[in-house]
């Protein structure tokens, strides 16, 4: 992202002169009170969104001189209201890859930690699961979206608060197992649960749409800046914008 500045529609600016550089296979976590700009970002690499000003490059090709099609099946957007047909669970995941093996199919359900659910199902995978998926909790619904996120295999793949009905050992659980399994694409984790992304390459601190600071868990913490202040009073996640005096080390 090369001075990537956002706002909707004619709104005050969400994001403003953004510089950010992702690594191959780097593994990022966005955090930051609501409304700090972290979907945002999460949405302009996938283009939902194209910027207002500067550009958002993958591989050094602009998003915006790349065809939709194109684009869509390299980066994975997923977000927190998991988009599901009126199909059977194997349906729904063959839309990530249509000619995926048994093998394949199995091994992404493990990697979303829904094997015991399915197991559960007289019908297996062949379980239909109702429209927007209501014969199913928001949690397994959020599940059978990042399995077939798995199914796609894309290059970067964007997770946007999409395990939030999740209890925090299982998301830990998931996030730990999409890292192992993708050890070669990005991922970025949006999540307001900080305590499952300790583990992480980077963590980025966004405040008022604006990089606060930038580094591993344990050098952020020794900094005592904004993500050490967001660790020990998890409840400001929540907060529209940080206090005064709490805000700095930029």
């Amino acid at each position: 992202m090369d001075s990537v500045s956002f706002a909707y529609r004619d709104g005050e600016s969400v994001l403003d002169g953004i510089h950010l550089k992702l690594e191959p296979g780097e593994k990022i976590a966005l955090v930051g009170m609501s409304g700090s700009g972290k979907s945002t970002i999460a949405k302009l690499i996938a283009r939902l969104y194209d910027v207002n000003r500067g550009a958002v490059y993958i591989d050094g090709i602009d998003v915006q001189n790349v065809k939709l099609g194109s684009l869509r099946t390299k980066v994975c957007y997923l977000l927190q209201d998991a988009v599901i047909f009126n199909r059977t669970m194997k349906e729904n995941l063959l839309l990530g890859n249509p000619s995926a093996t048994t093998t394949e199919l199995q091994r992404a359900v493990e990697i979303a930690d829904l094997q015991e659910f399915v197991r559960r199902l007289p019908q297996g995978l062949e379980t239909p699961v109702g429209p927007r998926g209501n014969a199913l909790s928001g949690g397994e619904r959020q599940r059978l979206a990042l399995a077939r996120a798995v199914l796609q295999n894309p290059s970067i793949l964007l997770l946007d608060e999409s395990t939030s009905a999740l209890d925090a050992p299982s998301e830990q659980r998931v996030f730990m197992n999409l890292a192992q399994h993708f050890p070669r694409q990005t991922i970025v984790f949006v999540s307001h649960r900080i305590s499952a992304l300790k583990w992480v390459d980077r963590i980025i601190v966004l405040n008022r749409g604006v990089i606060e600071e930038q580094g591993t868990h344990d050098q952020l913490i020794r900094n005592g800046g904004l993500y050490a202040h967001l660790h020990t009073a998890p409840s400001a996640l929540s907060a529209a914008q940080l206090p005064s005096q709490v805000s700095g080390n930029n």
